[in-house]
């Protein structure tokens, strides 16, 4: 279940592979997947990186949390 259902939806979109995306991060697939799950907090410097990635939507977009798909701990 994807908290950052927007992030994960525009890496589809784009045709992207989950794999290419954590190696432009320098962050294995598993450490990708936890960010996504919100398990992991995301820093700057990847954030940037996926800016740059998804130019056309802003930070606010990509990395809006959604709750009601949150994990319990």
């Amino acid at each position: 279940m994807q908290v950052f259902s927007n992030l994960n939806a525009e890496i589809a979109r784009k045709g992207l592979k989950k794999t290419d995306i954590a190696k432009k991060l320098n962050i294995s697939i598993n450490s990708l997947q936890n960010k996504l799950k919100g398990k992991q907090e995301f820093k700057l410097s990847e954030i940037q990186i996926l800016l740059k990635i998804f130019p056309d939507k802003d930070m606010s977009f990509l990395f809006q949390f959604d709750k009601k798909n949150e994990i319990k701990s």
